[in-house]
């Protein structure tokens, strides 16, 4: 026996030896090649050690990867726009990398624990992932439908990974507390821009901090300044004072970014509030137009909207007519063979050269993710998009048996995110989608847990089962 294991030692260590220089050989031949690639870009040197670290992180632990990627996301497009790789006309980075981190950790989560997740928040997100996989073979351009199901699998993933994250009310507010940590990073490279006269937006001053567009910025301080009043409003929160000037600054922020229809969504969260809970907000609302008309970038783009409004050659359109423009002949262009299952994803954008008449030769998106769903899934598509919204106001609504104040805080968001996807992307803003995903993914499975245990306590006690709680109001 001992002289068996001996031969088989004399056999295996010089296989292993072989083995191991081998793959030392194969990753120095590697590492000359990716340096080579990446040249003296400091961020594209970073790549590859990152995507290994990220790597062993996953391995690690998921769930604070998952909070550190929270963290620090929301202040990295900067950054993370110079890592690309231009890949055959397709641009791929650390970004891309953190977008499969994500997509991994979710599949993780389920994979170990598929009943935690409720069948009720799951079926919707698989009919319209089901939809978009269509949507990909229909692509008239399968690189940039791919891309983009990617980034709206990865919302679904974040809101999955919130159902595993949150078991009990102090896990949800540790969720928002995150998503609130998340803005300091945004807000210093605002306050940044501002010092230094930059703006995102080169043709005027439109603030968009470390965010790509300004648009992004303004929707997702719509989000940190609701949070942030959720958060102010709980009768354990200390600091209150600093919270409030916290909120000013934000809303501050939000009026440079001069995005309208993210301060109509600012405004209606506050309303809601004010006729729920407080009605004294309704004075503050009502003084803050007056105080805003008094700004000349607040007033200026207030004004243009009441110009530009009619289309006829060269003629100038104001931002919103423009839009009801390309709406209206993009579903003109469409044959009611395509009303059922679209064109396949990104066939708006594709297409748009073909009917939109000032396209002047350059792609366009639709600005208003009803029509562009439409279009690229059809009839089906849309229907399953809003089963997913549909399915989770159910569940947000009957939380306000458990929580009232986070109820309508998140219904609220979750209503001006359909109000705002009338005029603007949303679907493309990745950054903003991931932490409003998280937030009503953490508000259903909060109320879910709940749910739960008070079932289990009425099996336990012998009583009726307990229901949904889906009726009834604010009280």
């Amino acid at each position: 026996m001992l002289a068996t294991a001996r031969r088989s030692n004399l056999i295996l260590q010089p296989l292993l030896f072989a083995g191991g220089l081998a793959v030392c050989v194969l990753a120095g031949i590697l590492a000359v090649k990716y340096v080579s690639v990446a040249g003296i870009n400091p961020m594209k040197l970073a790549a590859l050690p990152l995507g290994l670290l990220l790597a062993m992180a996953l391995i690690l632990d998921k769930e604070k990867l998952f909070i550190a990627i929270l963290l620090l996301r929301a202040g990295g497009d900067v950054v993370l726009s110079v890592s690309k790789f231009d890949l055959g006309g397709y641009s791929i980075g650390i970004g891309g990398l953190i977008n499969l981190m994500v997509l991994l950790i979710a599949a993780m989560y389920f994979v170990r624990e598929p009943r935690a997740l409720p069948r009720n928040v799951l079926w919707p997100w698989l009919v319209f992932m089901s939809m978009l996989v269509v949507g990909v073979v229909r692509a008239p351009v399968m690189g940039d439908a791919v891309r983009i199901s990617l980034s709206l699998m990865s919302y679904a993933a974040v809101f999955v990974i919130a159902h595993y994250m949150v078991t009990q009310g102090r896990d949800f507010r540790f969720c928002v507390r995150v998503v609130m940590w998340s803005a300091v990073i945004p807000v210093l490279g605002a306050l940044w821009s501002l010092a230094t006269g930059r703006s995102g937006d080169p043709a005027e001053f439109r603030l968009a901090g470390l965010f790509s567009h300004p648009n992004i910025f303004a929707f997702y301080l719509v989000l940190i300044v609701a949070l942030a009043l959720y958060v102010m409003k709980q009768p354990d929160t200390r600091q209150r004072g600093w919270l409030g000037v916290f909120m000013l600054l934000l809303l501050g922020l939000l009026v440079m970014t001069k995005t309208r229809s993210a301060w109509i969504s600012c405004a209606a969260v506050f309303g809601v509030y004010a006729l729920l809970f407080e009605r004294r907000y309704l004075i503050y609302l009502s003084l803050a137009p007056l105080v805003a008309m008094m700004l000349p970038e607040v007033r200026e783009r207030v004004l243009d909207l009441g110009s530009g409004n009619e289309y006829y050659t060269y003629a100038k359109l104001n931002s919103f007519a423009w839009r009801q423009l390309i709406w209206e002949t993009g579903l003109n262009w469409m044959r009611p063979s395509g009303y059922a299952l679209g064109y396949g994803l990104e066939a708006f954008v594709f297409h748009s050269v073909n009917f939109f008449p000032l396209a002047g030769g350059k792609t366009h998106g639709a600005h208003n993710i009803y029509v562009q769903v439409f279009f690229d899934l059809g009839a089906v598509g849309l229907g399953a998009f809003l089963l997913v919204f549909l399915s989770m106001l159910r569940e947000l609504f009957a939380a306000r048996h458990v929580d009232k104040l986070g109820s309508a805080v998140t219904i609220m968001l979750v209503a001006a995110y359909l109000v705002a996807g009338f005029s603007d992307n949303m679907l493309g803003y990745l950054v903003f989608n991931w932490y409003f995903w998280f937030i009503c993914g953490a508000g259903c499975a909060y109320w879910h847990s709940i749910r739960m245990k008070l079932r289990k306590d009425a099996r336990q006690q012998g009583g009726p089962p307990v229901g949904t709680g889906s009726q009834g109001a604010w009280r």
